[in-house]
């Protein structure tokens, strides 16, 4: 229940900006759109001063252009001070080149409402800042979806079986990753066509930076996804998953411990190397908040290499068998939210010629 109310919270936070990103998008757009040209005539132009402090206790200063300038619509005179569509505050050569073209009492081009004449901007422009607010919503949806929610294997406990076998299910699953990934690859690429789409489409050349660096790193990002998505397309057409099989749950600190692994091929290929390796590890936090720190220490690794150079036919089963010493001056696992906590894991490595390689772990409960 808790885990769901926190994906819940994870995920409440993107809607938001997306929410917030779409609705600026849209108005700007609309005002954009639909706003006509007027004459009008600069009445005064300044730059508004804005400081504000920061989290770490400094400041940070942003310069707002404005210009003054008079239009009238249907006999009736107006006032307004707004440059662009959308205001936003930059640096303070940013405020002075924005208002740079105006001087007082010269004629200019204003663009006004027709529903309400009072609300009008002088400059034609599409700020990036909504976009951005998209971009951030978007991006981070797609990969709370993709990581939190469709990425994730559902835990099984250990089955055990009439032959006195115990089967351990692997942490993570290769159609769970490629699901994931496709997701995420998915998930930021309409990230990117609802963030940066419409902002390249319609706004005026040179783009804002700000814009060009974010969809780069976006494309890169899918790009990256598509590949990994490709990797495990590959790796699921040409392995199932390993069952791991155990002699004893829990295992026993001091105790031999036997694995057994099954595994089924789908296609022809070379196993050049499979292993198994027996690890213990330590977890300690310290600190809180922004100093808070994560340290994993190995204080166990036990590898054993099971099998090399295996030739396997498609729906050609491979089963190799293995006995671990598990030392019994390490601790055992750990159960509630200790500090440090420990973890034992068996990790299964498979080293496939011509295909990707297959990794798979499975936790194991240890105790005294």
């Amino acid at each position: 229940m808790i885990g769901k109310l926190i994906i819940a919270a994870l995920m409440a936070v993107p809607v938001g900006f997306l929410g917030c990103g779409a609705s600026q998008a849209w108005e700007q757009d609309a005002k954009v759109r639909s706003f006509v040209p007027v004459d009008a005539k600069v009445l005064a132009r300044g730059m508004e001063k804005k400081t504000s402090r920061t989290r770490r206790g400094g400041t940070t200063t942003r310069y707002y252009p404005w210009v003054r300038y008079q239009y009238t619509v249907d006999g009736h005179g107006y006032v307004s001070d707004r440059v662009y569509p959308y205001t936003e505050g930059g640096s303070a050569d940013w405020a002075q080149s924005a208002i740079a073209p105006y001087r007082e009492g010269q004629p200019c081009e204003a663009f006004y409402d027709r529903a309400d004449p009072q609300q009008a901007f002088l400059v034609r422009h599409y700020s990036f800042t909504p976009y951005m607010l998209l971009c951030i919503g978007a991006t981070a949806l797609a990969t709370v979806l993709g990581t939190l929610v469709l990425g994730q294997s559902q835990k099984r406990d250990p089955r055990p079986r009439a032959d006195r076998w115990f089967e351990l299910f692997p942490s993570s699953t290769v159609a769970t990753r490629q699901r994931r990934w496709m997701v995420l690859t998915c998930g930021w690429g309409l990230a990117f066509l609802v963030s940066h789409g419409h902002y390249l489409f319609f706004a005026d050349k040179p783009y804002e930076t700000f814009a060009l660096i974010t969809g780069g790193l976006l494309l890169a990002a899918v790009a990256v996804g598509a590949i990994v998505s490709v990797y495990y397309w590959r790796l699921a057409r040409t392995v199932a998953d390993a069952r791991l099989l155990v002699s004893a749950w829990p295992a026993r600190l001091g105790h031999e411990l036997v694995i057994r692994i099954e595994q089924m091929y789908l296609g022809a290929v070379v196993v050049q190397d499979l292993s198994a390796s027996l690890i213990c590890e330590r977890k300690t936090v310290t600190g809180s908040g922004k100093r808070r720190k994560t340290h994993i220490d190995r204080l166990h690794d036990d590898v054993a290499a099971l099998l090399e150079n295996v030739s396997q036919s498609p729906s050609q089963q491979i089963q190799a068998v293995h006995r671990f010493e598990i030392p019994g001056h390490l601790p055992a696992s750990s159960v509630g939210p200790e500090n440090p906590s420990h973890r034992w894991r068996i990790a299964v490595k498979a080293k496939l010629a011509d295909c990707p390689d297959y990794r798979a772990e499975f936790a194991l409960l240890v105790e005294e």
